[in-house]
């Protein structure tokens, strides 16, 4: 059977520990991520060019036939415009116009 044993701490030795722990992580990354880089470099030996091939391809014609004629009427529109007067909180300082 296995015991363990708790060890009790005070708070200035938990934020301690707590920032051990984490310099601790940051230089295993550190020290590991160059080597997880190295193993991903391969040598590629190249046999002979690529040149991509498309068989069975149809072209596409993207612009439509201009043979077709739509007959429609064109609605006959009459507008008026009328002035509305817009009332703003907005005011002119008269004194900083004379600069102008």
């Amino acid at each position: 059977m296995v015991s363990y044993q708790v060890i009790k701490m005070k708070p200035t030795e938990m934020k301690q520990f707590r920032i051990f722990s984490k310099r601790l992580g940051v230089g295993m990354v550190g020290c590991l991520l160059p080597l997880a880089m190295m193993a991903q470099q391969k040598e590629v030996r190249v046999v002979k060019p690529y040149s991509p091939t498309l068989s069975g391809a149809e072209k596409i014609e993207l612009l439509p036939s201009m043979d077709e004629t739509i007959e429609f009427d064109i609605p006959n529109i009459t507008y008026q415009l009328y002035p509305k007067r817009y009332e703003s909180q907005f005011a002119v300082n008269q004194s900083m116009l004379h600069g102008w």
